[in-house]
């Protein structure tokens, strides 16, 4: 890494879902894309809507809905809700649609009494 320019560096720093590999070439450790050093590249696939949605969803923290929302055992990329016996996507703007429904609060009042 000591051969790289400044900004392509100061720009890995940013992201942290990029990682320099042996062959001189960048992985996104999200979806294993593998890039050139090319920092244009680098800004158009970051700038983009797969990138935005991948680093969001690593980014989001499903265990803080833990007791009542937890990890599907019949389908492995979902998630399910104990109290409404709903599977969700696995997917923050699923999760947080489904926490703020009628349906999840009306569950959760009757599971707090």
């Amino acid at each position: 890494m000591d051969e790289l320019p400044v900004d392509l560096k100061a720009f890995l720093l940013n992201h942290p879902f990029l990682q320099l590999t042996d062959g001189k070439k960048i992985k996104c450790t999200l979806n294993g894309h593998e890039f050139p050093c090319n920092l244009q590249e680098l800004e158009k696939f970051t700038q983009g809507k797969k990138y935005e949605k991948l680093s969001a969803a690593a980014d989001f923290n499903y265990s803080q809905y833990e007791p009542h929302i937890v990890a599907s055992t019949k389908q492995p990329n979902q998630l399910f809700c104990k109290l409404t016996l709903r599977h969700l996507n696995r997917q923050p703007h699923h999760v947080l649609r489904h926490i703020n429904g009628k349906r999840f609060k009306k569950a959760l009042s009757k599971c707090q009494y």
